[in-house]
């Protein structure tokens, strides 16, 4: 990469900026928030930056774009450019005084309203930053980090006010500060993003740039803190508001997040149809969804804007507009954070017509608004277009309350209408209510978006709300921090929850783990996965030119007599024609101690073995590669224990390691000396390696894969998975050995199967998550695997 180095000397002086309150939008993980651009404290800071100018849209356009401004269509506020910037081919890298290296560009849209940014991928690097900010450096959004890397999947980063946004990419820090040097794995040290299009925002965003008393919206609508809203705290709190992509515009919709009869926190989100059927899923990819968006108060004033927002989702199921009753339930790639108090909203699904209700909702993209009806809702069909017959429910006067006459507008699309028990009822088409007129809107039913829309599982609400087909006709509202509440799965006291003393399947409980009988210890979530070289030669993980003998990760358990039948591990790097020792160690006073026992593999055995898990946690395929090596028998363990590898001596072998996860400062190693030390100690990186062991209640007791010293050895993987699974037994044709599927139950299920010489790939996209039994009828005998299945 070409870097400019800095002409300028540093100056030393202390520069303070305001960062306006309504901080409009940033990253959904967060982890560098509240940090700032390192020019904002340097010379750069004075330096002119290259320009990427960006057309203004016709005026034609944006003319029948406010011309067309009716519900039942997207409200479009924004005309998508094509700059395609990559630090490569725009901007400038420089270098600061503290020898970091960032690049930077401006991108400017002459007499736009707003920019924002939109990424054909989007990966950083670890320990690398990016922010986006305004001229003036009252706006700003990041750091982003490697938290947010998005793969090969599209991305959206916006909105900035005004008609420039500069963008700041600041490499990482390549070496460590502890007494060995390691760098990054050169993979991922190179940034990977492309912005393939700008925003240019011509309208919608008017509330925050204060220009008036009123948002974008018209003067009737009700804010969601006023009276009205008093009975509708907690129903609000699933409501956004939606940037919307579709093709080369953008726009304003609403939605809500809804409860499923599992109860489980899946994050799916129900809006409408029409907002997105121009849609592909490359753009759904770049949806935003804008939680807690409103007044704090009954009047324009105090603006929450905050930065919980969530970016990108999938489609789960749809009704057409044409023909149906226009709806679309998205499952957003990640759950709102706890901390923003989301509520996913309850239902009900039959065609009682409710006395009462409100509607709450963002229009024109304003901020959040609740609207009210105090008349029993009639069933009709949609009079302004082709809907299915009779699939809406019909609000025929929006009531006089104590604040106003709320009604809705253009980007009120898609948002719920709750009925008197504050149950979801419907969601909004269209229809011509306006302030002037208070009449005559029209939702699309639960009612019908339930399985009337086609036969299919994309064409209806109901295997995706209640996946154990229970048949229930509501569900109540889910909140993920009130474990009080007994429908919630994570109350201690509800026996689902898996910690539940009196929950067989946990482990410190009245069972003895998943099945009764064994547990993983995992503690690979929630981080970064990677690998590190060493300055030297090798690998921080594996064998290196410091010589190092083995790695080994600290677990913690009860005292419980238990015996760790297999060890699975992340497969960095392998070569040569050695072996590798897989190991479990006592623990000396919160240090390796004892040998208790080993298993010796070839690295021809573990590297012809390894699968790629699909749920391994990275988006580099490389990184979740991954072998399992199971112990002729278990070994025991009594309180906390170490687990990982002697290091071959005739090749070489690395594990991936994680950072920031659920466990960090618990990778060891030990030194050419024999002695071992903490990675804390001597690399000064926190850091956990990727070491699962599987515990058991009995010595001869695995759940997952068995390896066995017969031909026939079964290998079942991923496990858990996402998608698809594969039953793979080396010596056996696979078309003459039955394979059969069973859920908890013990109902056999009909899958698709993909059928090679020696395997069998299952697809089970059809499914719902949950546990689920694996049978295999091979010579005379029959084998029975638990898989789990996580989406």
């Amino acid at each position: 990469m070409k870097r400019l180095q800095l002409k300028h000397l540093f100056i030393g002086i202390c520069l303070c900026f305001v960062i306006i309150s309504f901080n409009i939008v940033s990253s959904s993980a967060q982890s560098l928030e509240n940090t700032y651009p390192p020019t904002y404290h340097s010379s750069l800071i004075f330096s002119d930056i290259a320009a990427v100018n960006i057309a203004r849209p016709s005026e034609d356009y944006i003319s029948q774009a406010k011309a067309n401004s009716n519900k039942g269509e997207l409200y479009v506020i924004a005309r998508l450019m094509e700059p395609h910037i990559t630090t490569d081919t725009e901007g400038q890298w420089e270098t600061l005084e503290n020898g970091d290296h960032v690049w930077r560009v401006k991108i400017v849209g002459k007499h736009a309203k707003a920019l924002a940014l939109h990424f054909d991928r989007f990966n950083l690097p670890r320990g690398s930053r990016l922010y986006v900010y305004d001229e003036d450096r009252t706006q700003l959004l990041g750091g982003y980090n490697e938290k947010d890397s998005n793969g090969d999947k599209e991305y959206s980063i916006g909105l900035i006010l005004g008609e420039s946004v500069i963008v700041e990419y600041v490499a990482p820090s390549m070496f460590s500060k502890g007494e060995k040097k390691a760098i990054l794995n050169e993979e991922v040290a190179t940034p990977d993003f492309v912005i393939s299009k700008v925003a240019y925002i011509f309208r919608g965003v008017e509330d925050l740039q204060m220009i008036k008393d009123l948002g974008d919206c018209e003067s009737c609508e009700v804010n969601v803190n006023c009276p009205e809203g008093d009975n509708w705290q907690l129903q609000k709190r699933g409501v956004a508001r939606i940037y919307v992509v579709a093709g080369y515009q953008a726009g304003w919709c609403s939605g809500t997040l809804i409860n499923n009869l599992a109860n489980d926190g899946t994050p799916y989100f129900l809006t409408a149809h029409h907002c997105g059927e121009s849609s592909s899923s490359s753009d759904f990819n770049q949806w935003k969804f804008y939680f807690n968006y409103e007044y704090s108060g009954c009047s324009n004033s105090n603006l929450v804007a905050s930065n919980h927002t969530v970016t990108g989702c999938s489609v789960k199921a749809l009704g057409n507009m044409t023909g149906g009753s226009d709806f679309l339930l998205l499952q957003l790639n990640q759950a709102p954070n706890n901390s923003w108090n989301p509520i996913y909203c309850g239902w009900r699904r039959d065609n009682t017509a409710p006395t009462s209700g409100v509607g709450i909702h963002h229009p024109s993209g304003d901020a959040k608004k609740i609207s009210a009806y105090t008349n029993t809702l009639t069933t009709t069909t949609y009079p302004y277009g082709n809907c299915a017959s009779n699939a809406h429910w019909e609000i025929a006067d929006w009531a006089q309350t104590t604040t106003n006459r709320g009604v809705t507008e253009g980007g009120s699309s898609g948002s719920a209408l709750f009925d008197q028990n504050g149950y979801i009822i419907g969601t909004l088409t269209g229809g011509a209510a306006n302030c002037s007129y208070p009449h005559d809107d029209y939702y699309g039913k639960l009612y019908y978006h339930w399985d009337q829309n086609g036969t299919s599982s994309d064409k209806q609400l109901k295997p995706w709300l209640d996946p154990n087909n229970t048949g229930n006709t509501s569900c109540p509202m889910y909140d993920p921090n009130n474990p009080n509440n007994p429908d919630n799965p994570d109350n201690p006291d509800n026996p689902d929850n898996p910690d539940n003393p009196d929950n067989p399947d946990n482990p410190g409980g009245g069972g003895n783990g998943g099945n009764g009988n064994c547990y993983k210890i995992n503690q690979t979530s929630g981080g970064t996965l990677t690998l590190y070289r060493c300055n030297t030669s090798g690998y921080v993980s594996g064998n290196n030119g410091y010589g190092d003998l083995a790695k080994a990760n600290y677990f913690s358990k009860n005292s419980n007599t238990e015996y760790v039948a297999n060890l699975t591990v992340g497969v960095g790097d392998i070569s040569g024609n050695g072996s590798i020792q897989f190991c479990v160690w006592a623990n000396n006073n919160g240090t390796p101690g004892n040998l208790l026992g080993s298993k010796t593999v070839s690295l021809s055995e573990v590297s012809s073995r390894s699968y790629i898990d699909n749920n391994g946690g990275s988006e580099y395929a490389s990184y979740n590669r991954r072998y399992t090596c199971y112990f002729d028998r278990g070994i025991a363990v009594s309180g906390n224990f170490f687990a990982g590898v002697i290091l071959p001596t005739g090749g070489s072998f690395a594990l991936i390691t994680n950072t920031d996860g659920d466990s960090q400062n618990t990778a060891w190693e030990m030194n050419s000396d024999s002695e071992w030390d903490s990675y804390d100690n001597t690399w000064g990186i926190s850091l956990s390696h990727v070491i699962i062991p599987e515990i058991c209640n009995s010595p001869y007791i695995s759940s997952s894969i068995e390896e066995t010293n017969s031909a026939n050895d079964v290998w079942i993987y991923p496990n858990p998975t996402a998608n698809d699974i594969t039953v793979h037994i080396p010596s056996a044709n696979m078309l003459q050995t039955p394979v059969k599927l069973y859920d908890i139950a013990g109902k056999q299920l009909n899958i698709e199967q993909d059928i090679r010489t020696d395997k069998v790939i299952l697809h089970l996209s059809s499914l719902s998550s949950g546990i689920y039994f694996i049978n295999i009828n091979i010579d005379n005998q029959t084998i029975t695997r638990k898989i789990s299945l996580i989406k």
